[in-house]
């Protein structure tokens, strides 16, 4: 009897998911979506707005700006800037911060969509504002950002 019960449990509340989730839950729905990842029309940053709209990062190629000696980057370890590199990034409701990837660039990746000088993205709370003087990443539920361009950044 337990276990008949327990079965009509899952069934109805997977009748209440909307119907990817219950199919990606189940490993075989539909797209999830991916990071939004875009490069300024000069090509010198690249940046992404998370899929979850938790917060955003951009790497910059080329700086006039000395970068720190170290800083802390994933999992709480010493950045290794020989296996990686500099980023900055917000995350929802914390202040903006330096960090670095491990890894490949996204310089590197493919197709790249370039966000126009003028244009801006947004999701969720999360936005991004490409202009010829840099790139400024907010949240905009807390006004938290960073600025950050081939002369200089600011965390705010």
């Amino acid at each position: 009897m337990k276990l008949k019960l327990i079965a009509a449990l899952s069934i109805a509340t997977a009748a209440t998911l909307p119907l990817a989730a219950v199919a990606n839950a189940c490993g075989g729905g539909g797209d999830l979506p991916a990071d939004y990842e875009f490069v300024t029309p000069s090509g010198n940053i690249v940046c992404s707005i998370y899929a979850e709209n938790t917060g955003a990062n951009c790497e910059v190629r080329e700086h006039t700006w000395v970068g720190p000696a170290s800083t802390i980057g994933p999992f709480g370890r010493a950045c290794d800037f020989n296996f990686g590199g500099l980023e900055f990034y917000v995350s929802q409701a914390k202040p903006a911060n330096l960090g670095c990837y491990e890894g490949a660039s996204k310089f590197n990746a493919p197709s790249l969509k370039t966000l126009d000088y003028g244009q801006t993205y947004s999701r969720g709370a999360m936005t991004c504002d490409s202009e010829l003087s840099g790139v400024t990443c907010t949240d905009t539920a807390t006004g938290h950002f960073f600025r950050v361009s081939r002369e200089d950044y600011q965390l705010g």
